[in-house]
């Protein structure tokens, strides 16, 4: 009787001693060979956690491979496999896994080069790409979790998304946790089925030497507002304000009148007045820029759909002959209010005062063009149209006539 109790009691403790091994991911149990084969425990060389898209699924395997990631992946026995959707992970199968899902493993690279899986967590499927650029509001650094200033997204950083911090034309690596309420970054995800967007990139935006900017890009003015001080570019939807802190600068072909000029240009260009040209490698203001400029412009964001400019660079200097910015001084000979039109006792300009041109007093007060009469001593800048006729940015109320 004491016998069979002892072995009994023997029979027990192996059958405790299985279980164990078989519960424990880290089992020293190996496969017969070097193919991938599901089972409930490998020898570990390393940890290995990775978000990436299903290429191929091997069902009597359990063996994934991904797009863009040389890893296989061998889903153990035990394996824990979840989908993760509204923010909550539910139970999933191995055959709830299709080619193009995007897929969270968390395993253990095994000699033979493989990973063997104890978590798969099911991210979504075909999910659309999303990329913008806005200034954090909120930011959970226990979930990874950002929402936006002017922007309802929710964003979830991936385990493996890589951050980096942009100075000046440079990129070094960082960390979520250096991302910090108010900073502003350009992410790029994807946007799953819950509406929730799973960045793999993003980037926090520091600052260049004109001071901090959180976006750059180069792109032709496609409309101008000198009075207001904004403008808009062809390729962007916001409207980009310009202020007294914005540096503007380029090389501008300047024409001048009489002996400030040195040397003469084509007559046609400025009538049957003698006129000179220099090159100014300068800062200039807003009304040397025109509609059709190329421009590359650093800006920060106020709003989802308004940028302050600290820096616009006048980029087609090669084109130097086209920016012609003329300056004089005259007296007003004639004033059309209605068509904004008005001419000079000296020079022989036909000028357009457009809309968005800037009007100031003697006391540098902001005026509208019912302000001025003929007559009137005035400061104008302005472009060239076609033969004889200009397009007036900014003209100025003199002392005196």
């Amino acid at each position: 009787m004491v016998i069979r109790t002892a072995s009994a009691g023997t029979a027990l403790l192996a059958v405790v001693i299985m279980l164990a091994l078989g519960c424990n991911r880290n089992s020293p149990v190996q496969p017969a060979s070097l193919e991938p084969t599901a089972f409930s425990g490998v020898e570990a060389l390393s940890l290995v956690q990775f978000t990436a898209q299903v290429q191929t699924r091997d069902e009597a395997q359990r063996r994934l491979t991904f797009l863009e990631n040389p890893d296989t992946v061998v889903a153990n026995q035990n394996c824990e496999i979840t989908r993760l959707g509204n923010g909550q992970e539910e139970p999933a199968s191995f055959g709830d896994i299709h080619a193009g899902d995007s897929v969270q493993v968390f395993g253990d690279r095994n000699q033979n080069g493989y990973v063997y899986a104890y978590k798969l967590r099911i991210r979504w499927q075909n999910s659309d790409s999303c990329q913008f650029a806005a200034r954090i509001a909120t930011m959970d650094q226990t979930r990874m979790m950002l929402t936006f200033r002017d922007r309802g997204d929710t964003v979830f950083a991936d385990q493996n998304c890589m951050c980096v911090r942009q100075c000046s034309r440079l990129e070094m690596r960082a960390q979520f946790s250096q991302i910090q309420q108010g900073d502003s970054v350009q992410m790029s995800g994807v946007r799953g089925p819950n509406g929730y967007i799973y960045a793999h990139h993003i980037r926090i935006c520091t600052s260049d030497p004109t001071g901090r900017w959180d976006i750059a890009f180069r792109d032709t003015v496609a409309t101008i507002d000198y009075a207001a001080g904004n403008l808009t570019v062809a390729g962007r939807s916001e409207l980009i304000l310009v202020d007294s802190n914005t540096v503007i600068r380029g090389i501008l072909v300047r024409i001048t009148s009489g002996a400030e000029g040195r040397g003469n240009i084509d007559a046609a260009l400025a009538g049957p007045n003698s006129w000179g040209k220099s090159f100014v490698d300068t800062m200039l203001t807003i009304t040397d820029l025109q509609v059709g400029d190329i421009v590359q412009i650093h800006a920060v964001f106020l709003d989802s759909a308004t940028l302050l400019a600290k820096c616009i660079t006048l980029v087609d200097c090669d084109q130097v002959e086209k920016k012609k910015c003329i300056e004089f001084t005259d007296v007003l000979a004639s004033i059309d209010v209605a068509g904004r039109i008005v001419t000079f006792e000296g020079v022989s300009w036909i000028a357009l005062v457009c809309n968005g041109a800037r009007l100031i007093g003697l006391d540098g007060e902001p005026l509208i063009l019912e302000d001025f009469l003929p007559g009137d001593m005035v400061a104008v800048k302005g472009f060239p149209l076609t033969g004889d006729s200009l397009k007036v940015c900014q003209m100025t109320k003199l002392p005196g006539a």
